[in-house]
């Protein structure tokens, strides 16, 4: 049982979750599947853009903080330790969003789901500053959030994707707390922030 709740807790880390969101939103969604798919490199320049500003860059800058000694461990497992680099990577995700906003064309749901995302991070760092919230948690919840909201705007039914990302959830805050990694507050905080603050950015229509 520990081998599973490792591998679910390093397979949906939080590096690779805008990774699985971009991933459903253009490669599952049925709307945005037929409203991007005929376009020559349009996707895979949103799949590089990702993967350079949301990964790449982020765990250099990581490698580079332990190699300093300003982190103990990449995993990050002591609070105070994640402030600095969460931070950072919210610089890099504020390129990628503005990088997002100047694609001509693209959907408003997905730019309200991109700054949705960004600002359950951010609302999860302040929070870091004060208790330890599961950044698994918002990390899985905002890529359902993205999905659900967008499949409500544009009126697609993606029931089953849903469902899975739900039991998604569950499976990583169960992994979380079969570690002792966190409480079952701090993974139900993560969970709930990470969901309710992109879904209702989608719905609402919220974006800068």
């Amino acid at each position: 049982m520990k081998l599973f709740a490792n591998i679910i807790s390093e397979v949906f880390q939080p590096l690779l979750m805008p990774i699985l969101a971009i991933y459903l939103v253009f490669g599952v969604h049925a709307y945005y599947q037929l409203m991007y798919g005929y376009i020559p490199g349009f996707v895979n320049r949103i799949y590089l853009i990702t993967i350079v500003l949301t990964v790449i860059l982020p765990l250099l800058s990581f490698f580079t903080m332990y190699k300093w000694g300003f982190i103990s461990d990449l995993k990050m497992s002591v609070r105070k330790e994640r402030i600095l680099p969460t931070y950072i990577s919210l610089v890099y995700y504020g390129c990628f969003y503005y990088l997002i906003r100047e694609i001509t064309g693209l959907d408003e749901g997905i730019i309200c789901g991109v700054f949705g995302a960004i600002l359950a991070v951010f609302i999860a760092n302040i929070i870091t500053l004060f208790w330890k919230i599961s950044i698994h948690g918002v990390g899985i919840s905002l890529v359902a959030g993205m999905f659900l909201g967008t499949t409500e705007i544009r009126h697609v039914d993606h029931t089953y994707m849903v469902i899975l990302l739900f039991i998604l959830i569950g499976l990583v805050g169960f992994s979380r707390l079969y570690l002792n990694r966190h409480t079952p507050a701090q993974v139900l905080a993560g969970s709930l922030l990470g969901f309710f603050v992109t879904y209702c950015c989608i719905l609402w229509g919220v974006s800068i």
